[in-house]
């Protein structure tokens, strides 16, 4: 199944993927306030070699309003993920688990599955999971 424009409309709220730019094993993603074609963040997919688990990351820009992306980024971005490159499982982590964190990650449909040897924590989304 392929994300058309109106699912990435319908499931990002106001934020709008922009662009995609590829550079080694990573796409990056320019997101976008559509209400004013502002750029208000960063996406970032990182799959080594075809591999069938990636690892996905987020920047919100300095602009105002940019509330709310980061939840929205990482669904779009999975939401490609599993759709059009067929990656089976995303990760992300995190140094931190503080409450507002941890609801956007749950949002997603992400669970903590442990640490890493950083002492990160560890968040995993596979496709049944991604609300």
């Amino acid at each position: 199944m392929r994300v058309t424009d109106a699912d990435v409309r319908r499931d990002a709220g106001p934020w709008l993927m922009a662009g995609a730019a590829r550079r080694g094993d990573a796409i990056w993603f320019r997101v976008e306030d559509a209400g004013r074609d502002e750029p208000v963040g960063v996406a970032v997919l990182v799959r080594p070699d075809g591999a069938p688990s990636a690892e996905v990351g987020y920047a919100p820009g300095v602009a105002a309003g940019a509330r709310g992306f980061a939840g929205a980024a990482l669904h779009l971005v999975a939401r490609r993920a599993f759709e059009e490159l067929g990656i089976s499982r995303l990760e992300t982590r995190t140094r931190e688990r503080d409450d507002l964190l941890v609801a956007m990650l749950r949002g997603v449909g992400f669970t903590c599955v442990g640490h890493d040897r950083d002492n990160r924590f560890v968040w995993s989304l596979v496709p049944r999971d991604l609300r």
